[in-house]
């Protein structure tokens, strides 16, 4: 397994288990759940796997992350832009104030979202290749 390969393997895994975390404590706590996002800090470790000597990414590594990182970037951008579409249309069907609580979990359903799209591309990008290490 290369050093990029871990690095995706760490952001899924980390943005799985904290989506998870938040929809295991959000029936208890309701809004306090979204500090169930707080592991997806854990991601700055991701670049210690790039950073030994000896980690080489090469093209095919750079490319896998690049568009791994495209489709996540799509994914997050498209969640956010139709669910404030949809919130808009239903506050001005029922003429209601958009809750700011609301607003923030969006963005936050958004950043992982775009760290379980993009850490799920990558592992299938590198699962397809037959030279994959």
């Amino acid at each position: 397994m290369t050093g990029m390969e871990k690095l995706i393997w760490t952001e899924f895994l980390v943005a799985l288990g904290s989506a998870l975390l938040v929809a295991l404590l959000y029936p208890w706590l309701t809004d306090g759940a979204g500090g169930g996002f707080g592991p997806l800090a854990l991601m700055v470790l991701g670049p210690y796997f790039i950073r030994r000597k000896g980690a080489i990414a090469d093209e095919r590594d750079q490319k896998i992350e690049r568009d791994a990182r495209l489709f996540g970037f799509g994914a997050a951008w498209m969640v956010l832009v139709f669910s404030l579409f949809g919130i808009t249309q239903w506050a001005n069907y029922h003429h209601a104030p958009v809750s700011i609580r609301l607003l923030n979990w969006l963005i936050w359903i958004s950043f992982a979202v775009c760290y379980l799209v993009k850490g799920l591309a990558g592992i299938i990008a590198y699962r397809r290749q037959s030279h994959a290490a």
